[in-house]
C-alpha cells in the first residue's frame, strides 16, 4: 500500500530487496536476519515511511480493540443467558451438566481477557456459546410443547383408564400415565407421546384413527409395512388435494386455495388445515370444601400440513422441526406462529414423496382469566367463536414466515437455507373443525 502511494522509491533497488526477504513462517539464520535487516534500513530511509508505519500500527490497535470489545460484550451477554438457563433448568441433570460447561468455558476465557487476548479463541468460544444457547432455547419450546400436549393426553388416558379398569385396555393406559412421571428428557418425552398417539389412535373407531400414525416412528418400517402406508397416504393427500388439477388459478376447487408461492423454483407444496378447536378450562381445588372453580380459559387451533417434494430431485431435510408459518388475517389482533414436526428428517425425499405433521401454535392462541363476577359459560362461548374464526382458513388472507424456514440440501449438492420459502407453494384446505374441550388442574 505504501508502494503504490506514490512515493519516491528506488523501485529497482526495493525489488531486489525485497525478493531476498525472509519468510516469517520459517526459521531465521544468519543470512536472514541480515536480509530482514537490510529490507528495513532500506523502508527507513523514505521520507513518510515511518509515519505510515505509526499509523497502520495504530489502526491495527484500534481494529483490535473494537474485535476485542465486540467478544467480550456477547459473552457477558451469552455468560448471563446460560446463567438464567442453568438457574430455570437446575432440576434436569444431564442439560444443568452441559450448561455448567459451557458457563466454566465462557467464565475461563474472560477472566484471562486482561492477560494476552486470543482472537480467534475467543470467536470460536462465541460461536459455540452462541450455538449452544439457541440449540437449548429451541429445545425448551419444544418440551414445552410436548409437556402441554402430554397434560391433554394424560387426561385422555385417565378417561380410558376409568371406562376400562381391571383390562387390558385399562392396564394399557395405566402403564403410560407411569411413564410420563418417569420421562425426563426430550427424547423420552418424543418417544413416549409417539407411543401413547399409537396407543389412543388403537383405541378409536376404524373411521377415525389416523393413518400417518404408523409414520411417526423414527424406526422406518418393512417395506411391505411402508408401502401400504404410501398407498395409504397418497390416497389421503389426493382427497384433501382434490389432486391440484388445476395448479394455474389460485382456486383448486371450492376447498383449496393456494395463499403463497415462491418466486424461485418450486420444489415443495405444503398442504394446511385446521381440524380441531382445544379448549382448556384451568380449574383450581379447594382442597377443604373439595370443590373446584375455573380460574382461566385457554385455547388454540390444532392442525395437520402434508409437505410433499414436486421437484425432479431428493431433498434432505436438515432439523426435525420448524416454527415459521404465520397466518395472517384481518383481525391484527391474531399474532401466532404455527410449529410442525418433519417426522421423518433422517431420511430422503424423492419426488412425489411426503410427510404428514401436526401442526399447532408456539402459545395458547387465546387465554382468558376467569374473576368472580365472570359467566364462565358466556366466556366460553365467546372464546369459541373467536376460535371458530381464527380456525377456519378461509379467513386467511395471507400467509407470512417468522423464520427462514427449514435447511434443506438437494440432491445435487445444493443447500437451501435463508430462501426456503421462496421454493414452496401453501395450500390452504377448509374444513369445519371439531371442538375440544378439556378440564385440567392449575398450578
Amino acid at each position: 500500500s505504501f508502494v503504490k502511494s506514490g512515493a519516491d522509491i528506488d523501485l529497482i533497488k526495493l525489488s531486489n530487496l525485497y525478493e531476498s526477504k525472509p519468510d516469517p513462517n520459517l526459521k531465521w539464520g544468519k543470512k536472514e536476519i541480515e536480509n530482514f535487516s537490510n529490507l528495513e534500513n532500506f523502508m527507513i530511509t523514505i521520507d513518510g515511511f515511518t509515519a505510515y508505519e505509526k499509523n497502520q500500527a495504530l489502526e491495527r490497535n484500534i481494529m483490535f480493540a473494537n474485535k476485542k470489545k465486540e467478544i467480550i460484550d456477547t459473552l457477558n451477554k451469552n455468560f448471563k443467558e446460560l446463567k438464567l438457563l442453568l438457574r430455570e433448568n437446575f432440576t434436569n441433570k444431564k442439560l444443568s451438566k452441559n450448561i455448567q460447561y459451557q458457563l466454566n468455558k465462557v467464565n475461563g476465557f474472560l477472566s484471562k481477557e486482561d492477560k494476552k487476548f486470543d482472537i480467534e479463541v475467543g470467536n470460536r468460544i462465541v460461536k459455540e456459546s452462541s450455538k449452544f444457547i439457541s440449540k437449548i432455547k429451541e429445545e425448551l419450546i419444544v418440551v414445552k410443547e410436548i409437556d402441554n400436549d402430554l397434560k391433554v393426553k394424560k387426561i385422555e388416558l385417565e378417561t380410558i383408564l376409568r371406562n376400562n379398569f381391571g383390562n387390558k385396555k385399562g392396564n394399557t393406559a395405566s402403564i403410560l400415565i407411569k411413564s410420563l412421571k418417569d420421562a425426563n428428557n426430550l427424547d423420552e418425552k418424543k418417544y413416549l407421546k409417539n407411543k401413547i398417539e399409537i396407543f389412543l389412535n388403537s383405541t378409536k373407531p376404524n373411521d377415525e384413527k389416523k393413518t400417518s400414525s404408523l409414520n411417526n416412528n423414527k424406526k422406518f418400517p418393512s417395506p411391505k409395512l411402508e408401502k401400504e402406508i404410501k398407498i395409504n397416504k397418497n390416497k389421503i393427500f389426493k382427497k384433501n388435494t382434490n389432486e391440484f388439477k388445476d395448479k394455474t388459478t389460485k382456486k383448486l376447487g371450492n376447498m383449496n386455495i393456494i395463499i403463497y408461492e415462491g418466486n424461485a423454483e418450486i420444489l415443495l407444496e405444503y398442504t394446511l388445515w385446521f381440524n380441531e378447536i382445544v379448549i382448556t378450562k384451568w380449574l383450581k381445588e379447594d382442597p377443604f370444601k373439595k370443590t373446584s372453580k375455573t380460574t382461566s380459559l385457554s385455547g388454540q387451533c390444532i392442525g395437520k400440513v402434508i409437505v410433499k417434494n414436486i421437484g425432479n430431485q431428493g431433498i434432505y431435510f436438515h432439523g426435525s422441526h420448524d416454527q415459521s408459518l404465520r397466518p395472517v388475517y384481518d383481525d391484527v389482533t391474531i399474532q401466532r406462529y404455527y410449529y410442525y414436526m418433519m417426522l421423518e428428517n433422517d431420511r430422503v425425499y424423492r419426488k412425489n414423496d411426503f410427510f404428514e405433521a401436526r401442526v399447532w401454535p408456539l402459545m395458547n392462541a387465546k387465554s382468558v382469566k376467569i374473576s368472580k363476577d365472570i359467566n364462565v359459560e358466556k366466556k366460553l362461548n365467546n372464546l369459541e367463536k373467536e376460535l371458530e374464526y381464527e380456525c377456519n382458513t378461509k379467513n386467511i388472507k395471507k400467509m407470512a414466515f417468522r423464520k427462514d424456514g427449514p435447511k434443506v440440501t438437494l440432491e445435487d449438492g445444493k443447500v437451501i437455507d435463508k430462501h426456503f420459502w421462496n421454493h414452496t407453494r401453501i395450500v390452504l384446505v377448509h374444513k369445519n373443525p371439531k371442538l375440544r374441550v378439556n378440564s385440567m388442574k392449575s398450578d
